[in-house]
């Protein structure tokens, strides 16, 4: 009677509740990171989730919340990077003084663009030249 509780064989994996099937309302995980002519990375998208208090929501009600989210719709889609590295951990509380804690801005060269959806990477290369005026 019990019998169907056995495994067929050791590489079949008995159901649980664990095993999980991705959900068809979930969006893929997806991942952008840019790397510097080195190959270290210099920024990764999307960025992390820095809690804001209610005094910084009021006064920067007009940042754009969406910057940075990566689009995972069927089709083709557009993602600009604002040629800057990975900014400064915002501290709480702390005054600014007219500054901000974003990154500097990226040299004119090579760099290089990893894309991973569902854990397959596709890199290529960028290249960022200057404006000539």
């Amino acid at each position: 009677m019990q019998g169907w509780l056995r495994r067929k064989s050791e590489g079949t994996p008995a159901p649980s509740s664990e095993t999980k099937k991705p959900d068809a309302d979930e969006p893929p995980k997806i991942t952008i990171e840019i790397l510097d002519s080195s190959g270290k990375v210099i920024r990764k998208y999307p960025k992390k989730e820095e809690p804001a208090s209610d005094d910084e929501e009021k006064i920067f009600f007009s940042r754009d919340r969406n910057a940075g989210s990566l689009p995972a719709d069927a089709g083709l889609n557009r993602f600009v990077w604002d040629l800057r590295y990975e900014g400064a951990t915002k501290v709480p509380k702390a005054p600014l003084w007219g500054g901000n804690t974003d990154g500097p801005e990226g040299l004119p060269g090579t760099y290089q663009v990893r894309l991973t959806v569902l854990g397959k990477s596709l890199p290529r290369r960028l290249r960022s030249r200057p404006i000539r005026v």
